[in-house]
């Protein structure tokens, strides 16, 4: 079960609402038998994520929205790493298994990879073919191969009808910090004559690397949102 959200207006703060409000919902939980009680806080609010933890709940992941104002004006230069390979829609698998050992199995008890955000139909690539040749997006796969294996890939979406751009990378945990200066380099570079709209990316927590590698780049956190959990039936009960 999923807490969406708690709020408590400000001239009645500090009453203990917020406690009793997230009670009632655990008690409601309880009752219609739900094993879990799952929320997101933002990273920035103590008062909220301390009043969490006094109920039960602990941080299980964590997930930083960043943005980038526009494209760079001119190309960046390009630190050394392994050749970056041009991967077809047909890459798909590769990319999803990739993404699914790069993320952490508690962040995946919360939110599973699916294989349909990476599957590429027939009617879907034939878009992507159409969007560019009339100019409208541009979608680019890019992959380091080592061994025969894929071990770090990006998808870049550069749009000229409306923002944002977007841009996704996945490193394989055992290569992180090694390349993800030059994975984030060689994705802005890709849209360098693009329109100065946002660049937008999600990273999670536990790729401090590539959170780092953004900022460096010139991407700013907007908001960093952590997952908390707490079981509500015990577990010999459930």
């Amino acid at each position: 079960w999923q807490i969406a959200n708690v709020a408590v207006a400000p001239a009645y703060r500090g009453r203990g609402i917020g406690r009793a409000l997230m009670e009632a919902a655990l008690d409601h939980i309880r009752l219609r038998g739900g094993t879990w009680a799952v929320l997101q806080v933002r990273a920035d609010n103590e008062i909220a994520r301390r009043l969490y933890e006094r109920l039960g709940f602990e941080a299980i992941t964590g997930t930083s929205e960043l943005q980038r104002p526009e494209p760079p004006s001119e190309l960046l230069p390009l630190p050394a790493s392994p050749p970056l390979k041009s991967l077809s829609a047909g890459a798909w698998r590769e990319i999803y298994e990739l993404a699914t050992i790069a993320l952490p199995p508690l962040a995946q008890w919360w939110q599973p990879v699916r294989p349909h955000r990476f599957c590429v139909s027939p009617d879907q690539r034939l878009g992507e073919w159409l969007n560019r040749l009339i100019g409208m997006e541009r979608v680019w796969r890019l992959g380091v191969y080592q061994q025969e294996r894929l071990v770090a890939a990006m998808i870049v979406r550069g749009s000229r009808w409306h923002p944002p751009h977007q841009l996704e990378i996945w490193v394989h945990p055992e290569r992180r910090g090694k390349w993800e200066d030059a994975l984030v380099a060689r994705a802005l570079n890709l849209l360098v004559g693009y329109p100065g709209w946002e660049i937008e990316t999600r990273v999670n927590t536990e790729h401090p690397q590539l959170i780092e590698a953004l900022q460096e780049a010139g991407f700013i956190v907007r908001r960093t949102l952590i997952t908390m959990r707490r079981r509500v039936i015990p577990e010999e009960d459930a």
